[in-house]
């Protein structure tokens, strides 16, 4: 079985105006599946959470849980890559030595990387 979630869209109103978390975000979740979402600080994990899934803010937790992990945008987020991690279970912390593993951390952190850097900038 398939558990499909399409086009998750949520705004919410602020004394200063709308804000949009998330716009049309959608993906699928095989049976069995562990999935994991991560994105820079603010872009509405959380919040796609409270909708659905499970969320992780750690690249290598991420990597070391998740048999796939979708890759959010700053809001308004939506989902900019969906990452199969080929690790067989059971998993150990001995698998962060696998280049699989080490090749994933640093594709999602040079997708993730310019909107952390903006998420810094309006935090500070």
């Amino acid at each position: 079985m398939i558990h499909e979630c399409s086009y998750i869209t949520k705004s919410f109103a602020t004394r200063t105006g709308e804000i949009q978390a998330l716009s049309e975000v959608s993906f699928h979740i095989n049976d069995g599946e562990f999935v994991c979402i991560i994105g820079p600080s603010e872009c509405g994990k959380t919040t796609l959470l409270k909708i659905i899934v499970y969320v992780r803010h750690d690249i290598e937790e991420a990597t070391l849980l998740g048999d796939r992990i979708l890759v959010m945008t700053a809001q308004p987020a939506y989902i900019c890559a969906d990452i199969p991690i080929p690790i067989k279970r059971p998993r150990s912390i001995n698998h962060e030595q696998e280049s699989i593993f080490t090749d994933s951390k640093w594709d999602i952190w040079d997708m993730l990387k310019d909107d952390f850097r903006q998420s810094m900038e309006v935090i500070l």
